[in-house]
């Protein structure tokens, strides 16, 4: 299906926002449970031997909330949801190379790699959902 219409830049940058903003939140969360030592002495941060755990979950936990930057976005969009999706990915890799400061350990080469079709991912399921006539 090809299509001449242009890209819905506000729904765009409202679901790298979202993405962003999602981001930030996990780990702000994430921060808090790792740096408050609670009832104990010591804090989880400290505690950890293998950072590799807690490098997957981020890289997973990062993917989904930029597949979810992609549903909010073709969601708005209300059309083409995986190039809106796709849009939000190619927003969210730029971000994610600043972010990392250019690390291209193999870890997050796989995150970077899957950042786009996630994106595209969370942009095709937003098309399993018809818009409903309150929305517009």
């Amino acid at each position: 299906m090809k299509t001449n219409e242009p890209l819905n830049l506000r729904a765009v940058m409202t679901g790298f926002l979202s993405d962003m903003g999602g981001t930030y939140l996990f780990l702000f969360a994430l921060l808090i449970v790792l740096y408050n030592p609670g009832s104990s002495s010591v804090c989880l941060a400290e505690r950890i031997e293998d950072p590799l755990p807690l490098n997957l979950l981020l890289m997973i936990v990062g993917i989904g909330i930029t597949a979810l930057g992609g549903f909010v976005a073709a969601r708005l969009a209300g059309r083409d949801g995986l190039r809106h999706g796709m849009a939000v990915g190619c927003l969210s890799l730029v971000a994610s190379f600043f972010m990392c400061n250019f690390d291209f350990s193999p870890l997050s080469l796989l995150g970077y790699v899957l950042t786009i079709p996630m994106a595209g991912f969370g942009g095709m399921c937003a098309n399993l959902f018809p818009p409903s006539q309150n929305y517009r």
